[in-house]
């Protein structure tokens, strides 16, 4: 009987148990399926959705992944969701925003047959203002234009009777609710397709003058408040004037063809001429002062530009993918805003051009783009609903402007800097190799120019040496360069064939290149050769016992990878998977994941060569793998353009980040921060911390930069090497830690670009 009650309690304890493991294991599928589908929310710009997912993924199961998705989360987008009177099916492509004089509200224009006009309240999503739809219904709305102060607004409809087309004027009392006919205007234009564009405005709140014309007529009318022609302004060229009004100056912009010309609101006379856009200039925003413009143009182009002079200067060209649709300025006139037909909305810096942010959604109208608060920027979807995005919000922040495929970004360990290497070397005026300071994003330096290419970047574990693979055309010159970070030397390495991987041992003394059929490593402070062995190495592990190695089947293009002994080069085992040639160790080296090309992650016992998990995520081939520093996460990256994330502790997925647009290239860990590097030409820094704090440092930053520069300048002027430069920097005294780093990363950038000369 006792042993029968001993067995029924050993039962039961072990049922419980198992129960208790069958609860956990589904509050962690729980965990991974919400992270999933708010990080999938998140793409579609679907906060309400996002936020609920979040707040049910189990608290006690939150790790990074959770605390990066919610910085992003906080604040980051809203929708005010509209209800139009008319379906959106009949919604065109090109919808208005125009923000009122009080910048809390915007007005909404459409042009659809019959359609209203709408003010909305910036902060509530309340509607202000409604103007009916137009009568009779053989009126089509062609444009409208709020009055300066909003108290009116003016429409041009286009009636047309009999198969001909006539215009008519409108003005609508905001304050009254009335609506009412103003003059006829004259028959200015003698075809249907110039009426059907035309366009009216009014430099002045009362309407006495006007400022008359048409997208597809090569004319602007002055008019009187009665209709009568004052005065006029004609082209010779065949193309219509596009009209873009200063609100706080008398100045209007005047766009056709590729060129744009500032007049006077009132004269018309010409006071500058803009030209340089190799394509249409399509929207124009001005600065409060009237001395700036900043123009949106099909040739993929936005510039900034001085108007003061009669022949204007552009200060700044911001280079984008696709045909740039909308530009406006921040209130503080320090950031911009771009729309592009890519749908992404991008804020830059205009003293340094340097992208600030960006992001998007699919259902975005590439026209309509708002900037009303330093923080925010909105745009509208196809089906009328507001969009906002506050930057303080965004937890990803950019490095742009390689110009081509990146393939690696990386933490120097020590030097507050982020490496990044593209294969845009033959892109004329781009570096191949630049350095970032990590805190602020801003660019130190680059290292290497046209005609060269980088292949691989490596750091070493103490990020005394950053190591690179280069090609230079069209000499088909191959080489491995080793940058010593505290001395500013540059070692050359020449080899007669490519180099490609590039692995360091974990005392940072050694590192190995694998060229096309073996591998060869070298004395990172001589840069003698040491040894070479048949394969191409991809990690060597933690402890420095094992090499990661990998060799390509005969019968395809599958690798195979073994596991050497780092002191032999023996092999000592072989995991039997379909891979690519994708290896990283665990940081206990417990564990070493490959990536195959089916999209799979297989996670290996290192000690044993057993199969442990094959963690599925990934629709094409993984490319890149690295574990967080506690061994905690693997973050996986691969042609499906997604970073997912997986829980060591239970092999879950737990995340998927899908901001990049082209394949993921690389990854790399650096304490709390994620790195990344893509073929969509950037690199992203991602981290559970608000983009607000990322803007906060770039501003010290550049404090620090004008304190410390002169000095900096006068030091580079004084010594010959590098090495000596450093060394006096050392030397300098009353400089606080900040500074003293920001110094060194400005004299170390200096260094290697003159080094590498």
């Amino acid at each position: 009987m006792f042993v029968t009650l001993l067995g029924g309690l050993a039962a039961t304890l072990w049922q419980a148990r198992a129960a208790k493991a069958n609860a956990a294991e589904a509050r962690r599928e729980v965990y991974s399926s919400k992270l999933q589908l708010a990080g999938a929310a998140l793409q579609r710009a679907e906060m309400a959705a996002a936020r609920t997912y979040l707040e049910a993924a189990p608290a006690e199961l939150r790790g990074w992944e959770w605390r990066v998705l919610e910085a992003q989360l906080d604040s980051s987008v809203r929708r005010q969701e509209r209800h139009l009177a008319t379906p959106s099916s009949h919604i065109e492509l090109e919808q208005r925003l125009i923000l009122s004089a009080d910048r809390a509200s915007y007005w909404h224009i459409y042009p659809i047959a019959n359609g209203p006009v709408r003010r909305w309240s910036l902060t509530s999503g309340e509607l202000l203002t409604e103007i009916p739809p137009l009568e009779p219904l053989a009126d089509r709305f062609t444009s409208a234009t709020p009055s300066p102060d909003d108290r009116r607004v003016w429409m041009v409809s286009a009636h047309e009777y009999k198969s001909t087309t006539a215009l008519r004027w409108r003005e609508w009392n905001v304050e009254r609710g009335v609506r009412a006919d103003l003059p006829r205007p004259p028959d200015l234009f003698p075809s249907d397709d110039e009426r059907a564009t035309g366009w009216l405005s009014s430099p002045d709140p009362d309407g006495s003058l006007w400022l008359f014309g048409s997208r597809d007529a090569p004319t602007v009318f002055v008019l009187g408040p009665d209709g009568a022609l004052r005065k006029e302004l004609r082209k010779e060229e065949r193309c219509g004037y596009t009209p873009f009004f200063a609100r706080d100056v008398p100045l209007v912009a005047l766009s056709s063809g590729r060129a744009v010309w500032i007049h006077d609101r009132d004269s018309l006379e010409l006071k500058s001429t803009l030209v340089g856009h190799t394509n249409l200039a399509v929207d124009a925003a001005f600065s409060r002062d009237g001395r700036r413009l900043l123009t949106a143009s099909l040739d993929q182009t936005a510039r900034f530009w001085d108007i003061t002079t009669s022949s204007a200067t552009c200060l700044a060209t911001l280079v984008h993918p696709q045909e740039v649709l909308a530009v406006a300025f921040s209130p503080d006139e320090r950031r911009c805003a771009t729309l592009a037909r890519d749908r992404t909305v991008r804020v830059f810096d205009i003293a340094t051009q340097a992208l600030l942010a960006s992001f998007g959604a699919e259902d975005l109208d590439p026209h309509a783009l708002l900037y009303p608060s330093d923080e925010e920027v909105a745009s509208l979807t196809m089906e009328g609903s507001l969009v906002t995005w506050n930057l303080g919000g965004r937890a990803t922040h950019v490095l742009e402007g390689h110009g081509n495929t990146l393939r690696s970004a990386l933490p120097v360990t020590g030097t507050g800097l982020i490496a990044t290497a593209a294969w845009d070397g033959m892109m004329e005026k781009r570096g191949a190799l630049r350095l970032w300071d990590a805190d602020s994003g801003e660019p130190v330096a680059t290292c290497l120019g046209p005609k060269e290419l980088v292949y691989d970047l490596a750091v070493s574990p103490d990020g005394h040496t950053l190591a690179a693979t280069v090609a230079r055309l069209p000499d088909e010159v191959y080489e491995l360069l080793l940058l010593d970070t505290r001395a500013g030397r540059v070692t050359h390495v020449p080899s007669a064939t490519a180099l490609f991987n590039l692995a360091f041992d974990p005392e940072g003394q050694v590192v190995a290149v694998a060229s096309l059929l073996e591998t060869t490593t070298f004395a990172v402070a001589t840069g003698e050769r040491l040894a070479r062995i048949p394969g191409s190495i991809r990690a060597w592990s933690h402890d420095g016992r094992f090499i990661c190695f990998v060799k390509r089947t005969n019968d395809g293009p599958d690798a195979d990878v073994s596991l050497l002994d780092a002191g032999t080069f023996a092999e000592l085992r072989r995991f039997g998977s379909k891979g690519t040639g994708v290896a990283a160790f665990s940081p206990d080296d417990r564990w070493l994941a490959t990536g195959d090309r089916d999209g799979s992650v297989r996670l290996w016992e290192v000690e044993s060569g057993t199969l442990v998990t094959t963690l599925i995520g990934h629709d094409l081939q993984v490319l890149t793998l690295a574990f967080s520093p506690d061994g905690t996460r693997l973050a996986s990256g691969g042609r499906d353009k997604t970073i997912r994330l997986w829980d060591m502790r239970t092999f879950a997925a737990v995340g998927m980040l899908g901001d990049h647009t082209d394949h993921v290239a690389s990854l790399a860990w650096d304490g709390e921060r994620l790195i990344s590097s893509s073929g969509d030409d950037t690199a992203r820094i991602w981290e559970p911390e608000p983009v607000r704090t990322r803007l906060a440092a770039r501003e010290a930053r550049r404090a620090a930069v004008t304190r410390v520069a002169p000095m900096v300048t006068r030091l580079l002027a004084e010594h010959d090497t590098p090495e000596a430069v450093l060394s006096a920097l050392a030397q300098e005294t009353g400089l606080d830690a900040f500074d003293r780093k920001v110094a060194h990363q400005l004299a170390l950038g200096a260094a290697l670009e003159r080094a590498l000369k």
